[in-house]
């Protein structure tokens, strides 16, 4: 079945998602919840890749990393709401071979530089 593609006229419709984002991350309130939900998607979705780049199943990473299956299930559903601890997430990574760092990163300001920690 073929479909018809129209090139849209830039505003006709709009404004393209990124640009909204980008005006409602001005909002202070709007930013900490969009950032959470960034930082919870990112680990989500590092563990979720990383287990099955090992072939491991949650199962088995969960007696790995001897924590119940049903955190990693609820942590790759994304069913919490909540940014998992580091402990959670070092044993995860550990039981999956790997290592954890942090980064962080102060405000642009003169004499500032960003931290590294290696956690695992």
């Amino acid at each position: 079945m073929k479909k018809n593609y129209r090139v849209v006229e830039r505003g006709k419709y709009g404004q393209p998602i990124s640009e909204v984002i980008r005006e409602h991350l001005r909002d202070p309130e709007y930013r900490r919840g969009f950032l959470r939900d960034y930082v919870r998607l990112e680990i989500a979705a590092v563990v979720k890749d990383f287990r099955l780049s090992k072939g491991m199943t949650q199962k088995q990473l969960a007696a790995r990393a001897r924590v119940p299956q049903s955190q990693i299930a609820r942590l790759e559903s994304l069913a919490d709401d909540r940014i998992p601890s580091l402990d959670f997430i070092i044993k995860l990574i550990a039981a999956l071979g790997g290592s954890v760092d942090l980064v962080m990163r102060p405000s642009a300001r003169p004499g500032r530089r960003a931290r590294e920690i290696a956690l695992a």
